[in-house]
């Protein structure tokens, strides 16, 4: 998988992240400044790929429809519909949304994130946490009508609080990819990157690396705490969901990613994600 990390100074582009609007981060800003968590709705109808950068608040993203994969120095996180993504503060990451997305975003002050994971993570979301999370961000820093200062911020912190307690309490999905750091592990990686079908098999990739068929197992275990084949079986999964979001067929998906055939990878696809490629598309089009 592409590497979008430099040594330069990582920059977000405000006009091609709805996140990164000035107004909007500042008024974040400012929520922060006096509650644990801020919210917002995010929603964009074309392909998004914002480059490395980092927030000095917690962040969770969550997407309702399409898909997001968020890239990090040592690994990739895909993020289907009704998944998050935990991301700690100060930590350097890349979003990309594949085609047309929405879903909804929360910022945790420094303070509250002592209570979540030191490194990112991927949930199975919850309706529960995804209406907390939108009644926040429909109240906003403003006064509703007839609201008085004391009880909005009530409101707010009592929202606050249930997000808090959910993210808590939601269960990690196995929806990273790992990326090792040994130059001849990463041969193999990137080969299987570019081209996830590539049905070399176990000796042929440990003679690129330049290693023993089981020095290789070894090694990409030690390096991804996964073995060689479900990092592989990972590689595919995630390039089905890429294919499946630009609303490619499942046959010529299973054909692709070198599956002998169209019943083989949809139980794969179910393994991975515990449903059928059609249902996952169907959901990503908002017919479920």
């Amino acid at each position: 998988m592409e590497t979008p990390f430099s040594t330069s100074d990582p920059a977000r582009d405000p006009a091609r992240d709805p996140a990164g609007d000035p107004a909007r981060q500042a008024a974040l800003a400012r929520a922060l400044a006096a509650l644990p968590v801020a919210a917002l709705a995010v929603r964009t109808d074309e392909a998004l790929d914002n480059g490395p950068h980092h927030h000095p608040a917690g962040q969770v993203m969550s997407s309702q429809s399409g898909l997001m994969t968020v890239i990090l120095p040592a690994q990739s996180l895909i993020v289907p519909a009704n998944q998050c993504v935990w991301i700690p503060p100060g930590t350097i990451h890349a979003v990309r949304a594949h085609g047309a997305f929405s879903g909804w975003g929360a910022f945790l002050a420094p303070a509250a994130c002592a209570l979540l994971p030191p490194e990112p993570r991927v949930w199975r979301s919850s309706a529960l946490l995804r209406e907390a999370v939108e009644r926040l961000a429909a109240l906003g820093p403003g006064l509703a009508a007839g609201a008085t200062p004391r009880n909005h911020h009530q409101r707010q912190r009592n929202l606050g609080a249930v997000i808090l307690d959910e993210l808590c309490d939601l269960r990690d999905e196995p929806l990273t990819l790992p990326t090792p750091e040994n130059p001849r592990l990463r041969r193999i990686t990137e080969a299987l990157s570019r081209d996830p079908g590539d049905r070399r098999p176990h000796t042929d990739w440990a003679r690129l690396a330049a290693v023993s068929p089981r020095t290789l197992t070894r090694l990409f275990r030690a390096e991804t705490g996964i073995s060689f084949s479900e990092w592989r079986q990972r590689a595919r999964a995630f390039r089905a969901c890429e294919l499946l979001e630009q609303g490619v067929a499942i046959g010529t998906i299973a054909r692709e990613l070198g599956y002998d055939s169209a019943g083989s990878f949809i139980a794969a696809f179910r393994q991975s994600f515990g449903t059928t490629p059609g249902d996952y598309a169907r959901r990503r089009d908002g017919a479920l």
